[in-house]
Order: C-alpha cells, then structure tokens, then sequence
C-alpha cells in the first residue's frame, strides 16, 4: 500500500470520527429522553396491547441509540494509542498529562456545576437543607459511584450485574475513561501480548456478563476501549474495515437483531437481555462503518463541519440530563398536546439536542 493511500485512509478515518461525534451525543440525549424503563409482562412489552409511545420509548431509547457510548470507547481506545509506537514512560506521562485537561478537570468542573444547579433548584423550592443532607449523606461518592442500578439484572451465573456513577449519571464514561488512562500501560501489554484472544476473553465477560463490579472498570468500558486500542497499536484503519465487514453481510445481522430487540424490548425483558450484547457489537460494527461509508462518498461533510455542531458535542453531553432535557420537556409537554399513544416523547429529545447546540452557540461564541 502505497503512502498515499494510507494518508487517504487516514482522512477518511478522521473525518468519520468528526463525523460521528454529534449524532452520538444526540443518541445519548435520546436514552436519556423517555422517562422509566418499561414494566417487563411476560418479557413482552406489547403483550397486553400495542401502543404507539411505547414503541417509540423502546425504539429511540432502549434500543436503537444504545451504541453510542460503546462507540465512543472504541474511538476513545483507537486515539489513545493511533500515534504510540512504543509506550514509554514519557509518552505515558504526555497522554495522562493531556487527559488531566480534557477529562479529569471537566469531569469535576461539570458535576460541581450540576450540583450548583441541583443546589439553587433545592433553594428556589425552599427546601434549603435538603441540599446539604444529600452532601452528608454522600460525601465524595457524588463525584464517583453514588448512583447504582442494575440490580435485577443478572449474568449468566446469577451475579447482579450493577452499574454505578456519579450524581452527573451520563458522566460514569468520562469516569470510566479516566481509569482506563490510568491503566493504558495495562491494557498496551495485554493487547500486545494477548491480541485477538484478550479480545475473545474480553467479549466472552461482555456477553455473559461475568465480571467484577468495580466503578470505573466496567466491562463495556474495558472490553470496547480495547477494541479501539487493538486497532490504534497495531495501525489498523477499523472504520474501512467495518466499512467491509458491513457490505460482507454484518448489515443484515444488524437489521435482524435490532428487529429482534424491539421486539423484546431491549433489556426490559429477559430474551432482550440476552440478545442486548451481540446486538450492540453489531450496532457498533454498522454505525462506524455506514458513517465511513457516507463519508467516503462526500457526505455529511458540510454539516458535520460546521463550528457550532462540532463544538456543542461535549456541551450537549455534559447538561443534557440535569439541565437541558428537564427543561426542553417541560417546554415541549406545554406546546404539544399530549395523549396516550401519540409519539410525543420524540419531540423532547430533538427540542434538547437543538437547544444544546443554540446555546452552547451563546455560551462558547468566543471560543
């Protein structure tokens, strides 16, 4: 392969990533936009009738965006180590430095602003104090696992598999990505030594569910960050390669698994539960490689380009949960008539991502 054409998949790669960070900062808004997770009947959802907003609850939440996050670990993998050919401590002590600014310092700077917001909401309503009995109780957790849920759902040998995260909830990856930058020198040597068979094992933890429950270690985290740091350390173009893999036929086992999990209901049913893995590795496979693909054609390049959409991604990511989607749904829930079955929830989650982007427009026009 000549220079060229490896600077030529470079770009493509490059511009795919740009690419998808806005639709998958979107995704994330959307997961977080349809309220509680479905009653489980029977393992069924439409068991006891169909309905409209259910399917969109299950389609635009539990299912479809769910790839988002699992997206963002393997590019976060593939950029650690893309232009490491030798980790060493200086290197080390580069990427940590670096990952100081762009991680840790935002990920304490953006729960403190939550809790400022979470503190004048208590204080407007006038219950001054319950602010302060939620610090007591807390403590530091705020800033790391004082979240938890997961309980009923088990692995494979009956262990709970528990998820936990700090106040700021979507912020349990930015937390896990700060402890896989800890551990990179780890996760270099068994990625090296272990190649494809750390990978097998890691997948076989993922889709069984078998795996210790440890903030910060979780095994998305683990198993998709070294996905992407097989690809970086050993020089692999990934998007063309799930680019090839989905014109091979991956594309059609994405279509039927993600056919398969509306229907169960994602992990809201037990059939779902199990499925839930094998259609995420998919779903990855077919995101990356159909952006790749719409890239390579030279589209989305206009849009994806566009300063204030690139910029608003991490804005968007950071208050959707506590800030902009409470308010985008009280807006949207005074302006659309709501009735059981209409798709309405639909409206709040796209009312929040363009609000994000207006004003992270305002917020940051000098940046």
């Amino acid at each position: 392969m000549s220079s060229g054409e490896v600077l030529d998949k470079n770009k493509l790669q490059s511009q795919t990533i740009d690419a998808l960070r806005f639709p998958l900062a979107v995704c994330v808004v959307f997961i977080h936009s349809f309220g509680a997770a479905l009653p489980s009947v029977g393992g069924l959802w439409w068991q006891n009738g169909f309905d409209l907003s259910d399917f969109f609850r299950v389609t635009f939440s539990l299912v479809l965006p769910q790839m988002a996050v699992p997206v963002f670990f393997v590019i976060s993998g593939y950029l650690f180590f893309c232009k490491v050919d030798q980790l060493t401590f200086q290197v080390y002590a580069q990427k940590i430095k670096k990952r100081f600014k762009t991680l840790f310092v935002p990920y304490i700077l953006w729960i403190t602003i939550a809790l400022a917001y979470v503190f004048a909401v208590f204080t407007v309503k006038g219950n001054f104090g319950g602010f302060f009995d939620l610090v007591r109780e807390k403590g530091l957790s705020l800033y790391w696992n004082c979240i938890q849920w997961g309980e009923d759902n088990y692995n494979w040998i009956g262990g709970q598999k528990i998820m936990t995260s700090p106040y700021l909830i979507p912020f349990w990856f930015i937390r896990d990505l700060i402890v896989m930058s800890l551990i990179s020198p780890l996760i270099y040597v068994l990625v090296r030594k272990g190649r494809v068979c750390w990978l097998a094992l890691l997948s076989f933890c993922y889709v069984s569910g078998i795996w210790v429950t440890v903030p910060g270690l979780t095994i998305s985290t683990v198993f998709y960050f070294s996905v992407g740091a097989y690809f970086g350390i050993y020089k692999i173009a990934f998007a063309e390669k799930f680019w090839s893999w989905n014109k091979k036929g991956l594309a059609v086992v994405y279509v039927v698994l993600l056919c398969a999990e509306i229907v169960f209901g994602g992990t809201s049913s037990n059939i779902g539960g199990i499925v839930y893995p094998f259609f995420i590795m998919s779903a990855v496979v077919f995101t990356i490689g159909t952006f790749y693909g719409i890239v390579k054609h030279g589209r989305l390049k206009k849009i994806f380009s566009n300063k204030t959409v690139k910029n608003s991604n991490f804005f968007i990511y950071a208050t959707h949960n506590i800030m902009i989607v409470p308010q985008c749904s009280a807006v949207t829930n005074k302006l659309l008539i709501l009735a059981r079955g209409t798709p309405t929830g639909f409206a709040v989650p796209s009312h929040a991502a363009a609000c994000g982007c207006g004003v992270r427009r305002f917020v940051c026009a000098d940046a």
